[in-house]
């Protein structure tokens, strides 16, 4: 009889402890972001800035310092409450749905504590005002360091050389700047596409069929759980390389030769880029005097004053419109206006 109860007694043991494995299994299943960390080293500083740990079902563990690469992969498994892995094992103080907090100790036996959050949480709790904007009711939001769509295509690594190989025509322009911006809704779709900067009719339509073709090929970030609408840019700066001739192999001297934009630089596209922002965020005033400080960074002042324009128009100022107008009519990109 002893041993009977002794043998129902270990069973009920075992099944609690599995089941709490399980259960730490699936609660760390997901990605986690670092919010603290506390330390007796003084050696310790490289996880002093972004730190990801990513858990999936099949036993992998993925180790990252930046928000966009899934990072460096290993195997993992939790044995009560110490996480194995493949380089470490580091003690569990704390798992629940939303917060992880992990001890690991050095060789000297100085500790380490790591506290997580979950990524939905960490992208929720540090998103401001700027980071999104409105579009009939909907809440778009910009994309940035955390926040970015993931492009999927078995034959291209990123969305930029897809758009890119799907632009028919070229530019003749000693130097040129295309900026456009779209939208991915929630069943990873495009639309609303918008050339914010220029080159010719042709390659504007080019961009614009190139975006529509990824319309499929996304992944959305997600914020408790559902995902989220995203604005993305895309953007092609032209530029011509000087033309070095003269140089033999022979020679021992090197040249060194150094080229960059002259029309479109960074400060400009900077400037530029921010503009556009605060303008789909219908800060008028702010996108007007932005866009103003990058038409005073360059010689060719057109795609600036198309955004001056439509500032003005937004702003109602009627006159400043009209005459920014008829000046972009007698000009090369008079196509804009027909909009």
């Amino acid at each position: 009889m002893k041993t009977t109860y002794k043998v129902l007694l270990l069973i009920i043991l075992n099944l609690i402890f599995s089941n709490s494995y399980s259960q730490s299994e699936n609660l760390i299943l997901g990605t986690w972001i670092k919010t603290n960390l506390k330390s007796d080293s003084k050696e310790i500083n490289e996880f002093t800035n972004f730190l990801k740990y990513t858990f999936k079902p099949n036993g992998k563990f993925y180790l990252s310092t930046s928000s966009k690469d899934l990072g460096i992969e290993s195997d993992y498994n939790i044995e009560s409450k110490t996480l194995q892995l493949k380089f470490n094992s580091q003690e569990i103080l704390k798992l629940d749905k939303d917060s992880l907090i992990i001890q690991d100790s050095n060789k000297k036996g100085a500790l380490t504590t790591l506290y997580f959050i979950k990524e939905d949480a960490y992208i929720k709790n540090t998103l401001t005002p700027n980071d999104f904007f409105l579009k009939d009711k909907d809440t778009i939001y910009f994309e940035n360091a955390l926040i970015s769509p993931t492009f999927k295509n078995n034959q291209y690594k990123n969305s930029f050389d897809f758009i890119t190989d799907n632009i028919k025509h070229n530019t003749k322009d000693k130097e040129a700047y295309s900026y456009a911006t779209f939208i991915i809704d929630t069943t990873n779709q495009v639309k609303d596409i918008k050339i914010f900067h220029h080159i010719n009719k042709k390659y504007d339509l080019d961009v614009v069929e190139a975006i529509k073709k990824t319309s499929g090929m996304w992944r959305l970030p997600t914020i408790n759980g559902k995902k989220i609408p995203v604005l993305k840019t895309w953007s092609k700066l032209y530029y011509e390389m000087p033309n070095v001739r003269g140089m033999s192999s022979r020679s021992s001297k090197v040249t060194v030769v150094t080229s960059k934009p002259e029309k479109f630089n960074k400060r400009y596209s900077l400037f530029y880029n921010e503009a556009v922002k605060q303008y789909l965020k219908t800060n008028y005033k702010s996108a007007l005097n932005l866009f103003q400080r990058s038409e005073n960074l360059t010689v060719d002042k057109l795609n600036s004053k198309i955004q001056i324009a439509n500032c003005y128009k937004s702003l109602h100022e009627d006159e400043a419109y009209n005459t920014i107008e008829n000046l972009i009519k007698k000009s090369k990109l008079d196509y804009v206006m027909d909009k």
